[in-house]
């Protein structure tokens, strides 16, 4: 009986020995590996042979710009001109009507979609950061052309690029413009969201390096312009040879009607909100002279902007174009251009041929980006508004 269950014993440490090995070998061959959504995405690439899926999200009920024309205009000359590697892009169009909430619902859906490969647009500086993540998470390759937050990119995210400047480049330039124009002593107005404050911080920190002294800095809350009162009443009492306003229209629109009724002459400079030809509507001659610093603008007409001018005339019928129709066009273009340079549609694959060094000349400058998948010399434009128009001064 001894020997009996002494045997019964050995047999099943024998077999749970047997199973152990089976079970270790199966794992170290990945039978057990749960794949990630990313491997399952590349995956379903590789075999594909259908259109190539492309998320766009953007604010098109709320914002007065042409994004979604300038990404359909590159749409339709890439698909003219025999699509990627032989296959047609299809854009999966997204409306966040302006919410940061509905941005990450969005992005949610769309990471959902295992056939969505790539995706543009992005404009909410504050939802960047986790969109960015999750495309990273997910597998798809991501080209942000409205988010300028320094916390977009790197961070191991190899797959999210950014087509614009971030704050820190755009507030240096715009200390330099103001240095170029010998400005000692600066007001400065922004908009009090995270790229508002901190492009301020970028501009303020770079105006230190130029001993350029920042009298007063005011920042007011987007859809309020309550405070403007105020801060013009408080304004009225300093002596200040420039203002610096960081904001986007209506709204610093109106506040440059009141600073000019209440006598304040000094000259505008400004980052990229007053970029618009709605400024002439929200402003009008009170806005005459000021200078502006923008990633892109109608008057700097190179070959490829020409090009992109014309495209978007024969489609749309328009003869004003904003940055982000540029950006968007550019940003699409780039990445059709860098599937085929890659032979692959495969997020990651396309990713490193970009990381590689490869470079295409767009609308808003080259395309070519560093290793944390900003832009490189992002060029800026220098255009002052005068008598309800733009023109353009320097890059």
């Amino acid at each position: 009986m001894i020997k009996c269950a002494y045997e019964v014993v050995i047999l099943i440490k024998k077999y749970c020995f047997i199973i152990i090995l089976t079970l270790s070998a199966l794992i170290l061959s990945g039978c057990f590996l749960k794949k990630s959504e990313a491997e399952r995405r590349a995956e379903r690439a590789r075999a594909s042979r259908g259109e190539i899926s492309v998320g766009v999200a953007w604010p098109i009920s709320a914002a007065r710009d042409r994004f979604v024309e300038g990404v359909n205009l590159a749409c339709d000359e890439i698909n003219g001109s025999g699509g990627v590697l032989g296959r047609k892009i299809k854009l999966v169009i997204k409306d966040t009507e302006g919410s940061a909430l509905n941005e990450l619902k969005i992005v949610h859906e769309l990471v959902e979609d295992p056939d969505i490969l790539a995706f543009i647009g992005h404009r909410n500086s504050s939802s960047a950061a986790h969109a960015a993540s999750m495309f990273q998470k997910y597998g798809i390759l991501s080209m942000f052309t409205g988010v300028t937050s320094g916390s977009l990119t790197g961070r191991g995210r190899s797959l999210v690029f950014r087509n614009t400047g971030c704050e820190a480049t755009m507030g240096a330039r715009l200390a330099e413009l103001a240095s170029q124009k010998n400005y000692k002593k600066i007001a400065m107005i922004y908009t009090y969201t995270e790229h508002g404050r901190n492009l301020a911080n970028a501009f303020e920190k770079r105006c230190d390096d130029y001993e350029i002294n920042i009298v007063d800095r005011r920042g007011y809350f987007k859809d309020n312009d309550k405070f403007f009162d105020d801060i013009l009443n408080t304004w009225q009492s300093l002596d200040f040879d420039a203002v610096c306003l960081i904001g986007d229209l209506p709204q610093i629109g109106t506040f440059i009607v009141k600073m000019r009724g209440c006598g304040i002459k000094t000259p505008i400079i400004s980052s990229d909100g007053l970029a618009s030809f709605d400024l002439k509507d929200c402003a009008g001659d009170s806005a005459d002279g000021a200078v502006i610093v923008t990633p892109f603008h109608i008057s700097d007409r190179n070959g490829p902007a020409d090009e992109f001018m014309r495209g978007m005339k024969k489609k749309f019928n328009v003869d004003r174009v904003d940055q982000y129709s540029a950006l968007g066009y550019d940003g699409l273009r780039f990445l059709a251009y860098a599937m085929n340079e890659a032979k692959s549609v495969v997020p990651a694959e396309v990713a490193a041929k970009i990381h590689s060094g490869l470079s295409w000349p767009g609308a808003t400058g080259v395309q070519k980006f560093n290793s944390r998948g900003d832009i490189i010399d992002k060029e800026y434009d220098i255009v002052t508004f005068i008598n309800g128009g733009f023109k353009f001064l320097q890059h």
